[in-house]
This record gives structure tokens, sequence and C-alpha cells, in this order.
């Protein structure tokens, strides 16, 4: 990420950028077993803090500093790879992107030129929105950070220094204590805001600024120093080998490659056996690069996967991060080193070329929301693959149950009189209702529908920022089979491999409780009614070739091999297999009504397409399968 050094170039620095971008790289790509290769953004947030940090506050000290020559150097560090990257991406994407991703492509783009990338992926972050698969810009989150900190850090510094020269460690330790407590105070109720907002990962940062201290850069003996390396090399390394989805982060787990990075960096000034490693010339020439290859690696793996309309094999991954590497090495080169080194411009001059050039971006931003995505640029017959608003279920307003403010309003399908199935989950479970309430109404039942987006019905427990929609999903669940001692089956339906990742905590969870994992959490849900007879839908096969893009891209959309499909289900089968140990539960698999040995397909004769995306079953699909449904209602 971007910053300069202070007085003094540092290679073991840019080994520590190499560290960082190549685990961000690998985890990205899905590479080289780096579960927690994201780790890596923290760490470029320590060597940012400590660099931008070590430039404010020596030339404070010596009495030289300018905004204007510190904006200066920021503008010429940051923007022309940047605008190089997206430039390039708003061309590839006219020739790969559907509508709608390029409608949104567009939206990020103007977040990116007002440096607030940040605030729009938090204010987008759910469970309907895209796919991060799909958000060429997504990375540009950590950008925005860096940029707002370079805003916040001269002026707070400038401040601080007029107060009194010894202030602003302090200052600065307890502005990044009280971010820290924040961050991780939100983990379990906005892991969102958490994940992608300055003012809780300013503490990483202000880690690194603390780094510049007088106090703090004065180095222990050589054994001593030899010792801290080796502890920070482990604290940043661990990390990435054993954290992974389920790790709650920041906050607290951020800690320690924090902490690593801040220790390699700070024993570094003194000379160590990790500062020689890292000072290694591969290292260090990956480091110069890692800005460059950071900007092209994302882009290039998501132009990659919707040019491909499916997921990206492992040579792909291979050669997508090959192909980042040489464009990052060629922006570099030809990009990144002659804009920092040029003196046709300078001071003002530079910032009105900046100002120019991200108003030109924010309009192209605007332009591609604005026609919504250029539908134009696509044969409008092989669009019309990709509208799934006949796919939709005739009945959406029965999902996102937590809305609903009273119970009597509950949704109410299939035959009439008193209610006898409940159907109950997250959209993997909406998906199944028509088939269901179908079968519902010829056997003359009635049944309710409580489902929600992600929703996991475990009594007591909630997902790790959905507190307050789980627990207004709980209330309606116990208001419903209280009000309705007639309904006997409750009809469970999940995205399994999802919910399997999900952080699902307690209830009354503090800060350090231990999350419980999918089969605890549901055995809850069994032991709060084990008079009902629970159907557990098991998983339909799931491929990003069964989505919109597929359909325009490939025709006819190849099927998912039958093997590929077996992995996915040997993935959940634990979580199904134990709790159908339950003598009141059973599993009900729907998979071999579209799958067969030669595979599973994305279209089937006399229904059409079986998925209105990459795993939610058509709703014409899902009335095929209600003679399976019909079985199941009338067993025991």
């Amino acid at each position: 990420m971007p910053s300069g050094p202070p007085e003094g170039y540092r290679p073991d620095i840019d080994g520590l950028r190499a560290v960082a971008v190549v685990a961000v790289v690998l985890y990205h790509a899905d590479l080289a077993g780096l579960p927690g290769g994201f780790v890596g953004v923290d760490v470029f947030f320590v060597i940012s803090g400590y660099l931008i940090g070590s430039i404010v506050i020596g030339a404070l000290a010596q009495g030289r500093f300018s905004l204007l020559h510190f904006y200066d150097r920021r503008a010429r560090r940051i923007l022309p790879p940047l605008i190089v990257v997206v430039t390039a991406t708003a061309a590839a994407g006219w020739a790969v992107m559907l509508p709608g991703a390029y409608r949104d492509f567009g939206q990020s783009v103007l977040a990116t030129a007002v440096f607030a990338s940040n605030v729009l992926f938090f204010r987008e972050a759910g469970y309907f929105d895209a796919a991060a698969e799909t958000k060429a810009l997504l990375h540009t989150w950590s950008l925005a950070i860096e940029e707002q900190f370079y805003v916040v850090l001269p002026l707070a510094m400038m401040a601080l220094v007029r107060i009194g020269r010894g202030v602003w460690p302090w200052a600065v330790g307890a502005a990044a204590l009280a971010s820290l407590a924040v961050a991780q105070a939100g983990l379990a109720d906005r892991p969102d805001a958490v994940f992608y907002l300055l003012h809780t990962r300013a503490w990483e940062l202000a880690l690194g600024v603390l780094l510049a201290a007088p106090a703090l850069r004065r180095q222990a003996p050589g054994a001593v120093r030899a010792v801290l390396a080796a502890l920070g090399a482990g604290l940043v390394l661990w990390p990435m080998l054993t954290y992974g989805p389920s790790t709650p982060f920041p906050g607290l787990a951020a800690v320690p490659p924090c902490l690593g990075a801040a220790l390699l960096i700070q024993t570094g000034l003194g000379g160590t056996w990790a500062a020689r490693a890292l000072s290694w010339r591969p290292a260090v020439a990956v480091g110069l690069i890692s800005y460059s290859l950071y900007l092209w690696h994302w882009p290039v793996l998501v132009l990659a996967g919707q040019a491909l309309a499916r997921e990206l094999t492992l040579a792909e991954r291979i050669g997508a991060v090959a192909l980042s590497v040489v464009l990052a090495a060629a922006t570099w080169r030809w990009v990144e080193r002659p804009a920092r080194r040029s003196r046709r411009l300078s001071g003002r001059g530079v910032l009105a070329a900046a100002a120019v050039s991200l108003g030109a971006m924010a309009a192209l931003g605007l332009a591609l929301h604005a026609t919504g995505g250029v539908p134009g640029r696509i044969d409008p017959a092989r669009l019309a693959l990709a509208e799934d608003d006949a796919l939709m279920h005739g009945h959406r307003h029965c999902h996102f149950a937590s809305r609903l403010t009273v119970p009597a309003n509950l949704c109410r399908r299939g035959g009439d009189g008193a209610p006898r199935v409940l159907l109950l989950g997250d959209s993997h479970a909406d998906m199944h209702g028509p088939g269901l309430f179908a079968a519902a109404a010829d056997a003359g039942q009635a049944g309710i529908q409580i489902t929600d987006s992600g929703y996991v019905p475990a009594p007591g427990a909630f997902r790790a920022g959905m507190r307050a929609r789980d627990a207004a999903n709980h209330r309606l669940v116990e208001a419903a089979l209280d009000a309705h001692p007639s309904i006997d089956t409750i009809v469970v339906g999940q995205f399994w491999a999802q919910s399997r990742r999900y952080t699902l905590y307690p209830k009354g969870a503090g800060p350090l409780t231990a999350p419980v994992d999918l089969t605890a959490a549901l055995d809850r849900l069994i032991a709060r009614w084990p008079d009902k007879r629970f159907v557990l839908i098991g998983p339909v096969p799931t491929s990003s070739r069964f989505g919109a893009a597929g359909a325009v891209r490939a025709r006819p959309v190849a099927p998912l091999s039958a093997g590929a499909f077996a992995a996915q289900r040997r993935a959940v089968a634990p979580v199904l297999d134990a709790l159908a140990r339950h003598d009141n539960v059973s599993v009900l698999e729907v998979w071999d009504e579209v799958c067969s040995a030669g595979g599973c397909p994305a279209e089937a004769p006399g229904i059409g397409r079986l998925y209105r995306d990459e795993d939610h079953l058509s709703a014409a699909a899902s009335r095929a399968m209600a003679p399976r449904f019909r079985a199941a209602l009338s067993g025991p």
C-alpha cells in the first residue's frame, strides 16, 4: 500500500511489504494454504502508520513540515497507478461485465475517486449484496482507509505538537487503545463497520505512528533484538496459517499480526537476522511493486471469473496471479517510478492534476451507474437470459420475516385451515416454498413461512452482527408455535455451506465469548420443540455458471459434475448427519431431482432454467419437486 520512506531507505520494510502483499494475493487467489492471509492488510496498515508518521513527525521536529509538500508526495505515490488500474478495469469490464455488475462497478469507481469506497462497501455489506468475487474494486476499501488517515494524521500532529512535543505519543496511544476497544466491542453487533471503517482500524495505523516516537526508536542489545524479531516474525506468520473466515476479526484478533509487524519494524532499525532476511533482493523487488500488485491482483481475478462465468481452476488462478505480477512490474517501471521522480509539475500543479484526474474518474463512475451499466453493449436476446424476474418466487413478501412487527401478519401459505407446517430458515428455505406449499395444498394442509436472509433458527443464539434481526426472528418462531399448536412439522432449509462459516454467539455473549458451532446451534432448535417433527432439506448443487453470467456467456450452460457436487455434499454432511441422530429429525435430499450420473444441469426439459442465480433454485424447479415434499409431509 502507498507510502514513502522516512529519511534513510530501509530495504527490510520493502521485504515486509512483500510478505504482506504475497499473503493477501495468495489468500484471494486461494493458493498456498494461507487461510489467514487477509492479515497482510493489517501489516500494511502498521507499515503505513510508521512511514507516514516518521515523515510528518520528522518534518515537524525540524520546523519544515508543509501540507502542500505532503499531499504532493501522496498524490504522486497513490494516484497514477490507481488511475491506470481503474481505467483498465473499466475497459475490460465493458467486454465482460453484465449490466448490473457494470452499474455497480460505476458506483465503486465514484466512491474510489472520493476516497470513500470503504464506506460504500460497508453500506452494501449484506447477505443479498453481490458476492465479493463480482466487485472488481472491493480491495480499494483499505486504500480509502489510508487516504482518510492521510487527511487526519498531519492535522492532528500539527495540533498536538503545538501543545507540546512530548504530548503526541500519549495522545496517539490513547486514541489507539480507544479504537481497539471500539473495534472489539463492535464485533458482535457491527462486524461490517468494524472491518471497513477508519475509526475501528485507526489503532493499527496509530501503532505504526508510535514507532516513530524517539523513546520507541531506542534499540535493545543485539540478543534481545534477535528474540524480539523472532517473536515478531511468529506473530505475523502464525495468524496467516491459522486464522480463517470464522475468526472474529479485526478487534483483538488483529493484535498479533500488527504487533508482530511493529516488532519487525522496530528491531530492524538496529539490524537483526529478520531484517537481513527481509532485505533479500527478491523480497525487496516484490516489495517495490507491492502497491501496484495489490491494485492489480483483485480486478484480474474478478474479471477472469466474470469472463469465464465460473470458478477459476487452479491453473487459471495461478495464471491470474502471474499476469498481476507482470502488470504490477510494468506499472511500477513506467507509471509509479516516473510519477514520483518527475518534476514537470510540483506543489499546486500536482494537486490540480490530481483533482482533474479524480474528477474524470468520478464522472466515469457516474456515467456507468446512471446508464444502468450500458446494457446496449450486449445482444438483447442473450441479455434476456440473465433476467430472473420471472424466476423470482411469487411470495417474496414472505421473506425477510424480521421486518414484521405483528406476529399475526405471519405469511400463511398452502391450503386452508389450521397450519400444520412451518417453513423455517434462510433464503435456501424460501426457495423451496413453491414446491413445499404446493405439496401442502394438495394434501389439504396449511403452513406458515418464517425465513430471512442468512437466518439460522437457533433459539438463544445469533450471528455476528445480526443480534437484533435474529432475536426478532426467534420471537416470531416462538409466537407462531405458541399460537398454532396444530403445527406438527417444521421444515428447515439452510445454505448449509455458508451457514457453517457463520460466527454464532450464545445469548448474552460478551466480547470474549466462544462461538457456538452450527450443529450445537440447531440442536437448540430441536431441543426447544421435542414434540415436533423436523425435516431438514439437504443441499442443492451450486455453481457460478448457473447464474446470470453463465446463462449469457455459455449456451448451453455446462452442468456441474457429479463429483463436484458430491464434494459439496460431503462438506456439509457432518452437520446433517449429526442432527439426523435425533429421533424426530429426518433429512430430505432433493439433489437427485436435478442431478444424474452425467452431472447436475442448469436447465431441464419442461422446466427451463433450474436456477435463478448461482445457488438458488427457480420457482419452476421448486414446484417440480412437489412430489418429493408431498412424500415428506405424509411421512411418520
